[in-house]
């Protein structure tokens, strides 16, 4: 709106009959007339509730129907800048009136909030879905390291390290590991006691 100000005062910058006082020339788009519209129409907005999409419409509503009316007093004879103030005097009831919710408006809205989470390029939904992956198999894991079914039962107890000081591979336990281990774990069967080279899923068809 002060670019438009500067735009129009450059433009007009030269003399005109004025309407409202007889045998009289003023300015026929004043930069100062134009700068208080600019000021007031955004001191008027922020003084308003609602979200920054509600007050932008809010004041581009308002905005076109001052500059609607401007442009009916100038098609009159009159001066921009004497147009622009008459016009603004005709619209103070509907620059004081106080936007309205709009239709569909929802809490998640509101200021402060979150805005939703964008996954146009697929990548949000590709990582939800590698982390869902990883919960069931985390889940898996934990349930059968616990002494689930095929693994020898209620209360049977799992070590972490072999005879040899090596890390046990869990993956390999659980039927999800091939040679050679990316993890460098001992492919050797987890249940205390056991230590053979069969995962702990097949310890007891192993006996």
């Amino acid at each position: 709106m002060r670019i438009l100000a500067n735009a129009s005062a450059k433009a007009g910058n030269y003399e005109w009959e004025s309407k409202g006082e007889k045998d009289t020339k003023v300015i026929f788009a004043p930069l100062d007339v134009n700068l208080d519209y600019a000021d007031f129409a955004f001191r008027s907005t922020i003084m308003q509730p609602g979200t920054a999409w509600v007050l932008r419409q809010w004041l581009e509503e308002r905005d076109l129907h001052t500059r609607g009316l401007m442009c009916n007093y100038m098609k009159g004879g009159m001066a921009q800048g004497e147009a622009l103030l008459k016009a603004l005097g005709d619209s103070q009831i509907k620059w004081g009136t106080a936007p309205t919710t709009p239709a569909g408006y929802t809490r998640r809205c509101l200021r402060g909030d979150s805005p939703p989470r964008y996954d146009g390029d697929g990548k949000g939904r590709k990582k939800r879905k590698v982390q869902q992956t990883l919960g069931k198999f985390a889940q898996q894991n934990s349930q059968s390291h616990k002494g689930g079914k095929g693994e020898g039962g209620k209360g049977v107890k799992h070590a972490n390290l072999a005879k040899r000081g090596k890390t046990i591979c869990r993956a390999f336990n659980i039927g999800q590991c091939k040679l050679p281990c990316p993890s460098g774990g001992a492919h050797v069967c987890s249940i205390v006691g056991c230590g053979l080279k069969h995962p702990s899923a097949r310890h007891n068809h192993a006996r």
